[in-house]
């Protein structure tokens, strides 16, 4: 939908993992398809639904399970199978930004995660970007066509966002983010020192990571690679244990 990516407008964001806004968008796509069906020859064979999603099309996937669920479609759906799926975006965050060398090979997404949150719960104008961001992501290079890593956030193009982080820091995920906030991110509120701006991303990974929600009624089949570069192996775990 808007904003997926290549979107260039500063006022189409694609909401990353927002549980709310994913929900409703997938579950108004399958509404317009059901519709649609009632106005060609073809012939449906049965009213059975099958959900499948893989990464963040398995947090979405889950999103839409849950919507429809609350509209009653609970006992239409047969089968849901997701893979690879941030179950849990504390422990997802931590463990590509905690740590300074580690390196993550398309760190724009979690970027656009992080604005993604914020922008889905209309919290950008209230937060300071400088709380969560290294120095580094506001420094204006010639590289960058005199601009800051941070300045091409409206452009919001995934693939030289990625190529502008791997020049600035080798995508490592500890020099894009603030290092007083990132190891923050999973302690209590009260350890945050009055930083607003990282308790507020800290409520952001909680609200929105499905570990912590009500589960849904119908079962889920849990998919995850032993080694995944993307997703850590320990979401897929707490899902299935969720």
């Amino acid at each position: 939908y808007l904003g997926y990516g290549s979107t260039q407008n500063d006022s189409l964001y694609h909401p990353y993992i927002h549980h709310g806004l994913t929900a409703s968008t997938c579950y108004n796509m399958f509404r317009a398809a059901e519709e649609y069906m009632t106005t060609t020859k073809l012939e449906k064979t049965g009213d059975d639904i099958r959900l499948f999603g893989y990464s963040q099309g398995g947090a979405a996937t889950i999103s839409t399970l849950m919507e429809m669920e609350e509209e009653g479609l609970g006992p239409r759906i047969k089968d849901v199978r997701v893979g690879g799926c941030p179950f849990d975006l504390n422990v997802f965050f931590n463990k590509y930004s905690a740590d300074t060398n580690v390196v993550y090979s398309e760190p724009a997404y979690i970027l656009m995660l992080t604005r993604g949150l914020f922008y889905g719960d209309n919290l950008l104008d209230s937060i300071d970007w400088h709380d969560i961001l290294a120095d580094s992501m506001f420094v204006r290079n010639m590289w960058y066509d005199n601009k800051s890593v941070f300045d091409h956030f409206p452009d919001y193009n995934i693939k030289d966002m990625n190529r502008k982080l791997d020049t600035l820091c080798g995508k490592k995920m500890g020099y894009i983010y603030n290092k007083t906030g990132f190891d923050k991110t999973a302690t209590p509120e009260n350890e945050f020192k009055g930083n607003r701006s990282w308790m507020t991303f800290y409520e952001e990974l909680q609200k929105h990571s499905l570990v912590k929600m009500q589960k849904p009624r119908t079962p889920i089949k849990v998919y995850h690679c032993v080694i995944d570069p993307k997703v850590p192996r320990e979401c897929g775990d707490l899902g299935a244990e969720w």
